[in-house]
């Protein structure tokens, strides 16, 4: 009786190696229908304004009633929602909350907050963290002081770039392109920006942003929320990239002269300093602010 000798899928050491190649492409194949799920989350993502089903289906290459059908399924997950008046689209809660969990799944995350949270109790005013993954930045973390400034740190909220303090810290660091046309998109839309009321024009708006670079610290004074003052500082990563941003908040008048103004200011440079020593982050490294493009490319929304 002559026996043949068995192998499991894969043993075989006389398959010649394109099968082994053919494996790992097999490998790579994942499922189209989630893919394109994804593909239109992230196209969701890119508009600053929840769209409509023809603009989806414009930006996707993709027929209305094919769109549709991913949006019900994503609708009946929580990841978009529909408006009830407008019936355009727009990210859903649970892709808020799968955002805000995965940016606690980073360690720096843990250091930050730890950073804010100190820094609350020393200063006794509400702090923020705001990351800046994409831009605008979004605040990630709220740590009160029992002041009653909730519109102010409402967790997923996303800050003006021109008229926040947060804001102008992020955009600070962007190309002067990046700064012009996001100063001429806030005059387009009827809001000139200020500095503790006083009007900005487009040079002094750019002398302001190199102040912030110089300084790594940012002021507004009711530029963009009435009644309510702040201070910010970036948080760089080992390379130079601003990921985070703290903030102290409080009521126009707060900061104003005497020593424990001047100390809550110190306090937060201080606190950003702590989080840099700890990202890997030296003075000595250059932040990265993008290479000059002599196109201004600036989406409007």
């Amino acid at each position: 009786m002559t026996y043949r000798r068995m192998t499991l899928p894969g043993n075989d050491r006389t398959k010649d190696m394109s099968n082994s190649e053919n494996d790992e492409e097999r490998r790579k194949v994942g499922i189209q229908s989630v893919e394109i799920g994804a593909q239109i989350l992230f196209t969701l993502a890119n508009y600053s304004k929840p769209a409509t089903l023809s603009e989806l289906s414009r930006e996707l290459n993709m027929a209305p009633s094919n769109v549709r059908r991913y949006l019900v399924s994503l609708a009946n997950t929580g990841l978009i929602e529909q408006e009830p008046n407008s019936l355009r689209y727009l990210l859903g809660s649970a892709c808020v909350r799968l955002g805000l969990l995965s940016m606690g799944q980073r360690p720096e995350i843990e250091v930050v907050n730890d950073a804010a949270r100190n820094l609350r109790d020393e200063t006794d005013l509400c702090v923020g963290v705001l990351s800046t993954n994409d831009l605008p930045p979004m605040m990630i973390n709220w740590f009160s002081n029992g002041d009653r400034i909730t519109h102010v740190g409402r967790i997923g909220t996303t800050f003006s770039l021109v008229h926040s303090a947060s804001g102008r810290t992020a955009l600070a660091y962007q190309p002067d392109t990046e700064i012009v046309a996001a100063f001429r998109k806030a005059v387009r839309e009827g809001r000139k920006p200020t500095s503790s009321g006083e009007l900005l024009d487009e040079e002094s708006f750019l002398i302001l942003t190199g102040e912030i670079r110089k300084k790594g610290l940012t002021h507004v004074r009711g530029d963009y929320t009435p009644g309510i003052e702040a201070y910010a500082a970036p948080v760089f990563n080992a390379t130079g990239e601003v990921i985070f941003i703290l903030t102290i908040v409080g009521r126009v008048g707060m900061f104003e002269g005497g020593h424990s103004a001047q100390q809550a200011i110190a306090a937060l440079k201080a606190a950003a300093n702590r989080v840099n020593d700890r990202t890997g982050y030296r003075a000595t490294t250059t932040p990265i602010t993008f290479p000059e493009t002599p196109v201004l490319s600036f989406r409007d929304s």
